[in-house]
C-alpha cells in the first residue's frame, strides 16, 4: 500500500463469506450434526446397490450436489437431505434394502440411526435457516452477471435481516451466529472501498422526498468512506474538487438523476450502465462511480470445487 497510494487492497469477499460458513458449522450442534450427514452422504454413494436404490426413490437424484465452493457443496448437500428426509427413513426401513448384505453393516445401522434422529433434522433445518441467506449473498459476490461492489457493504445488513426473518426474530437463536457474521464483517469486509461503491449505488440510493432503501446509505461511515477513496484514488487535487462539487447533484438528485425514466431502470439496469446512461449532470463523479463499481469483489478460484470426500478427510 505505501508503494502504490492510489491503489486499494481489499479481502476476497466470496472467501470472507465462506469462513462465516466455516466458523457458523465449527459450532458444537451443527458440527455434530454435519459429520452425521456427510456419514451418511459417503456411506449412500460408497454403495453402488444402495445408491441406485436411493435413485429409485428420488427420481435419480444424488444427495450431494457440486457447487464452486466447498461450504456452498455442504450446504446444499444438507439441503438435499432436508427435501429427502422421509425418502431417507424409507430406504434405511425398506425390505429391499434389509434384505441386502449392506443392512448388516455397522455403518448402515449407524446411518439407519441416524435418519431416525429428530434432533439430527432439527439441526439440519437451524443450517438451512441460517444458510440459506449467506449462500444467496454469495452467489452475488461470486457472481458473473454483475461486477458486485456496490452489494458488498449493505449485503450482512441483508443476510442478517433475512437470517432473524428465518427464526422469527428471536435474537436468542441468532445471537451467536451474529457474532460471528460481526466478527468477519468488522475485520475483512468493513472497507472504505465498499462503502464508497454502495453510496454510489442507484439500487439503494435516493433522493430526497424517496421513500429509503437502506438506514445506512447516507450514515456517516459510508460518506467518509466515499471520500477516502476519492482521496486515494484521485490524486490530481483539482479533479477532486470537480468530483466532489458533482456530489450534491446526486445527493439532491438534480438533473438526469431526477428523471422518472432513470428511477425505473434502477435496479433494472446494473449500477454501472445506470450510470453510464443517467451520470451526464456529474460527468466527472459519473467517471468515478464507473470505476469505483466496475470493480470486482471475489477471486475465489482456488476455493472451488471441493469434494464431499475431501470434506472427510478435513474432519476424520
Amino acid at each position: 500500500m505505501e508503494k502504490y497510494p492510489v491503489m486499494y487492497w481489499t479481502p476476497c469477499a466470496a472467501h470472507c463469506i465462506n469462513l462465516m460458513f466455516k466458523d457458523i458449522f465449527d459450532l458444537k450442534h451443527f458440527q455434530t450434526t454435519y459429520k452425521r450427514a456427510l456419514k451418511l452422504s459417503v456411506y449412500i454413494h460408497s454403495k453402488t446397490k444402495l445408491l441406485n436404490l436411493f435413485r429409485k426413490f428420488t427420481g435419480k437424484r444424488d444427495l450431494v450436489k457440486f457447487a464452486k465452493t466447498r461450504f456452498a457443496t455442504t450446504f446444499l448437500t444438507f439441503k438435499r437431505l432436508k427435501e429427502h428426509t422421509m425418502k431417507l427413513i424409507k430406504l434405511f426401513n425398506c425390505e429391499e434394502f434389509l434384505t441386502t448384505n449392506y443392512s448388516k453393516e455397522e455403518a448402515a445401522k449407524e446411518c439407519g440411526r441416524i435418519v431416525q434422529m429428530p434432533s439430527f433434522w432439527n439441526t439440519l433445518h437451524e443450517a438451512l435457516k441460517v444458510g440459506g441467506p449467506l449462500m444467496t449473498t454469495l452467489r452475488l459476490v461470486d457472481g458473473d452477471v454483475k461486477p458486485a461492489m456496490g452489494y458488498v457493504y449493505p449485503a450482512m445488513e441483508i443476510t442478517k435481516s433475512a437470517i432473524a426473518k428465518a427464526f422469527n426474530n428471536d435474537e436468542t437463536k441468532c445471537k451467536r451466529v451474529f457474532e460471528i457474521i460481526d466478527t468477519r464483517w468488522t475485520s475483512q469486509l468493513r472497507q472504505p472501498l465498499h462503502a464508497a461503491a454502495f453510496f454510489l449505488n442507484p439500487d439503494f440510493f435516493r433522493f430526497p422526498g424517496e421513500s429509503p432503501v437502506s438506514s445506512t446509505i447516507n450514515s456517516a461511515e459510508v460518506v467518509a468512506g466515499f471520500y477516502e477513496c476519492l482521496e486515494r484514488l484521485v490524486p490530481n487535487e483539482e479533479l477532486q474538487t470537480k468530483i466532489a462539487n458533482e456530489v450534491s447533484t446526486w445527493e439532491l438528485g438534480h438533473g438526469l438523476f431526477s428523471s422518472s425514466f432513470a428511477k425505473r431502470q434502477r435496479g433494472v439496469k446494473p449500477p454501472v450502465d445506470w450510470w453510464t446512461s443517467f451520470g451526464a449532470s456529474a460527468p466527472h463523479l459519473k467517471e468515478f462511480a464507473i470505476k469505483i463499481l466496475s470493480l470486482t469483489t471475489s477471486a475465489s478460484g482456488c476455493e472451488r470445487n471441493w469434494s464431499v470426500f475431501e470434506h472427510v478427510r478435513i474432519i476424520i
